[in-house]
């Protein structure tokens, strides 16, 4: 029936990400945000919830589900959407980056913070770790463009280009981000 989608881990070293993806660690994006707050409990059946009476929890798993279905409709394909992958750090501290996409033939990661603000420890340590130039935070401030440089946790330097989009302007990121951390 199609109500779901696998979100896939990848280690993320380089494009395709699919080469590197590990079958059995998987996330799941629902078609439709109602299916997502029927899953989480939310009083939406009854009384649509204003933000701030949802717990943080809640809002943040909505957010990561608005945002893979936008991310499902970014490209052309056959009816089945655009892969999409996360990654996690193995063993060690935990650390995690919501979604990975391949973007104008590069890796993309992509954070999502259901706020206006949140700390990015994850991001920067994969930034550095990756080599990567260019990354997007979906929050719920203007559209911005940052030059990051930064130290992780671990002491690696992490520069890269962040574009920060509100949720709403998802759709818009292929033409946003051409060019960009390049």
């Amino acid at each position: 029936a199609k109500l779901c989608h696998f979100v896939t881990h990848s280690a993320a070293n380089g494009i395709p990400l699919g080469g590197e993806a590990k079958a059995n660690l998987r996330k799941v994006v629902l078609l439709d945000v109602g299916l997502a707050h029927a899953w989480l409990g939310t009083p939406a059946s009854r009384v649509f919830p204003r933000g701030e009476q949802l717990s943080a929890e809640v809002r943040a798993r909505l957010a990561e589900q608005l945002a893979g279905q936008a991310l499902r409709l970014l490209e052309p394909s056959s009816g089945e959407g655009p892969r999409l992958y996360y990654w996690h750090r193995e063993g060690g501290r935990p650390g995690e980056i919501d979604y990975v996409v391949e973007l104008n033939g590069r890796v993309v990661p992509i954070e999502i913070k259901a706020g206006s603000a949140g700390a990015m420890k994850s991001l920067h340590q994969f930034m550095a770790d990756k080599h990567l130039r260019f990354a997007v935070r979906l929050d719920t401030n203007p559209p911005s463009l940052l030059q990051v440089d930064v130290l992780t946790t671990q002491g690696d330097r992490s520069r890269y280009a962040l574009l920060s989009l509100p949720l709403y302007l998802l759709h818009r990121l292929p033409e946003l981000a051409e060019g960009l951390g390049r």
